[in-house]
């Protein structure tokens, strides 16, 4: 019989690539969904509906399950207590739960703004959501990921980066200083994947990108659109001060509508910060992986796609 995975999140964006690179090796995958009509696509898997704060639904995802996968998180929120609830809380319940299950590995999706949680509500609770996993003492068999912004088809997180970098003028937020890692969501699948069918756990917080030294400046992310879509790409750089007012209009927006947005003052700090190249304890250097896809390709293919499906 396959050996059982069970993952959370394998509705959004990563978690979906994960799932069906797991399936296509083989394993029996457990999803954790909260709406099954959300999930028309997940033929051939086992789904467990329930969401991460009801602990029955947990028992039955992990129960008999070698490895669990933590995909499941908020990228935006109302308020900071919703990432708190979400990104901490959710992840101490998935983990006791893993815990009382006995799996023999654990891989937690975190984010390479937890290296900086004084910027913004969303970075201090994937820090927190890393806490979790000590708090928990399941680190021995945990493998914490840290990836930069991830790309790929079907992703509405980085629509925006695409629908201006195929623009003559791209405008941009950042400064001429600023540097960013990039990965193709195909490659972080795969590199769950190879964490999954690895004889040895890699335990400790691991960042992941796609190699290239020094990460990407605007400038590079211009020229390499251009260069793909044959024309000459310019970008103007958003003023600081007109982003942190965005962002305190969409405070005060998502406070008298309920509805959360992207777009806020912590989430301009993130913006505005410099340094989100990965350079610190790399997975590539403790695991048999490497990055398939650069920008350059990766570009062409995710363009191709939001085109033939008129997101763009």
């Amino acid at each position: 019989m396959p050996e059982t995975v069970a993952i959370t999140g394998a509705t959004g964006f990563v978690g979906r690539h994960v799932a069906l690179r797991l399936k296509q090796e083989g394993f029996h995958v457990r999803l954790l969904v909260r709406k099954p009509e959300a999930a028309m696509w997940l033929d051939g898997f086992e789904v467990i509906q329930g969401a991460l704060e009801e602990p029955d639904s947990l028992k039955w995802l992990t129960g008999n399950a070698h490895v669990v996968i933590h995909c499941a998180g908020a990228i935006n929120a109302r308020r900071g207590a919703e990432f708190e609830r979400v990104n901490y809380q959710g992840t101490k319940s998935i983990a006791e739960a893993a815990k009382a299950a006995g799996v023999k590995r654990f891989i937690h999706l975190s984010s390479l703004a937890a290296r900086e949680p004084a910027l913004s509500d969303y970075a201090a609770s994937k820090r927190r959501s890393e806490m979790a996993l000590r708090e928990t003492g399941i680190e021995d068999i945990t493998t914490i990921l840290r990836p930069p912004a991830i790309y790929g088809p079907g992703d509405r997180a980085t629509l925006d980066l695409f629908r201006q970098m195929s623009r003559s003028v791209a405008i941009v937020p950042g400064t001429s200083q600023s540097r960013i890692s990039l990965l193709y969501v195909e490659d972080l699948a795969e590199a769950i994947t190879d964490l999954v069918m690895s004889d040895n756990t890699v335990c400790g917080v691991h960042e992941i990108a796609d190699g290239r030294p020094g990460g990407y400046r605007w400038a590079d992310m211009a020229s390499i659109a251009g260069k793909a879509q044959g024309m000459t790409i310019r970008y103007l750089l958003l003023p600081r001060s007109l982003v942190f007012l965005g962002g305190i209009i969409a405070e005060a927006a998502s406070a008298l509508t309920g509805h959360s947005f992207m777009l806020s003052r912590g989430k301009a700090r993130e913006l505005y910060h410099e340094d989100w190249v990965c350079h610190g304890n790399l997975l590539e250097d403790v695991l048999d992986w490497a990055p398939k896809v650069q920008f350059e390709e990766g570009f062409r293919i995710t363009l191709g796609w939001y085109r033939q499906e008129n997101w763009l």
